[in-house]
């Protein structure tokens, strides 16, 4: 079991702008994975949820606004591109340890995205950037329901995103030293591009846009606004494909869907440019990584001789590659 000898635990948190995905071990020493959707409202609520029965995550920082933590409530999810330095990702990842029962000391390992945590110009590690998300995840919290404890975050690691995942799979697979790899994760608001070579993983480019699932979220409750729609709704209509709870314009949706897809597509072409045709492995994280797969090898995008790799929980690729990395 990955504790440390004084009881400090250790957890990992990829704390991405759709989901907070944490990743640790219970009390039986079983690798335990864990989802915390991101829907926050600002209005200060007190009780027992009406759908959980639970007492309400709600939580505020530095004597600040308070948010609370609801994914049945109808608020939008955040579109923040500093989510990850925000307050959001802070409660987000509390209110993870505090559904996994972990309320003592918590090494964390936690996550920015790759062209955050390197230089996109010079591929050198951005001190800067690490140094504001380990003092951003060790501010202390304060719960404002007297029933809800917090845990003792007493150090943070940061990790890039999509990278650990490369890794993890460059030693499962096999690949020509000299063979050009792209990782690609898609998260909720932003896509993000490695490509660097198998031998010495030295990097060629890496590059983010503003493009991902969380406008078709925002989208649906939006359209569905008079019906209570909210961001586990949005999501649950999303994961069915066949579209049968949504009763708004199923034709516009299905249309966002493809268009979203399609810039996606879009945006790996057009920053890959001359070196799509070298490479020779896709590595894909993210929650829409299987579907993203399908659209991928159906494009022509690449060579013929591409293959691509996605996990079986694609959603949690990340956090687990970070913890095998680790040895959690």
């Amino acid at each position: 079991m990955s504790e440390m000898e004084n009881g400090i635990k250790r957890v990992v948190s990829d704390d991405g702008s759709s989901s907070n995905k944490l990743m640790y071990r219970d009390k039986e020493g079983q690798l335990t994975n864990l989802l915390v959707d991101n829907a926050f409202t600002r209005v200060k609520k007190s009780g027992l949820h009406p759908v959980s029965k639970k007492p309400f995550y709600s939580y505020s920082v530095d004597g600040g606004r308070s948010y609370c933590w609801d994914i049945y409530g109808d608020d939008s999810l955040s579109e923040n591109l500093d989510f990850q330095m925000s307050e959001h990702s802070l409660f987000s990842t509390h209110i993870g340890l505090h559904k996994a029962g972990i309320l003592g000391d918590v090494e964390l390992i936690c996550t920015v995205p790759i062209n955050a945590y390197f230089n996109p110009t010079t591929f050198e590690v951005n001190d800067n950037v690490i140094k504001a998300k380990q003092n951003h995840m060790m501010r202390k919290i304060t719960p404002d329901n007297a029933a809800l404890k917090t845990a003792n975050i007493v150090s943070v690691k940061v990790m890039p995103e999509c990278f650990p995942f490369v890794l993890q799979q460059l030693d499962r697979v096999e690949t020509n030293p000299r063979d050009l790899v792209l990782g690609f994760d898609q998260g909720g608001s932003t896509g993000d591009i490695y490509v660097c070579d198998a031998g010495t993983l030295t990097p060629q480019l890496m590059s983010h846009d503003v493009i991902g699932f969380n406008r078709i979220i925002n989208w649906i409750m939006k359209s569905c606004l008079d019906q209570g729609c909210s961001v586990f709704d949005a999501k649950e209509i999303i994961k069915a494909k066949s579209f049968g709870e949504f009763e708004g314009n199923i034709d516009a949706l299905i249309k966002m869907i493809d268009d979203t897809v399609e810039d996606i597509i879009n945006f790996i072409q057009r920053e890959a440019g001359a070196k799509i045709q070298r490479i020779k492995h896709v590595f894909l994280t993210g929650g829409p990584s299987i579907m993203l797969k399908e659209r991928l090898e159906a494009s022509n995008l690449f060579n013929s001789e591409v293959k691509f790799y996605v996990s079986e929980n694609p959603e949690f690729s990340l956090a687990s590659a970070i913890a095998d990395f680790e040895d959690i």
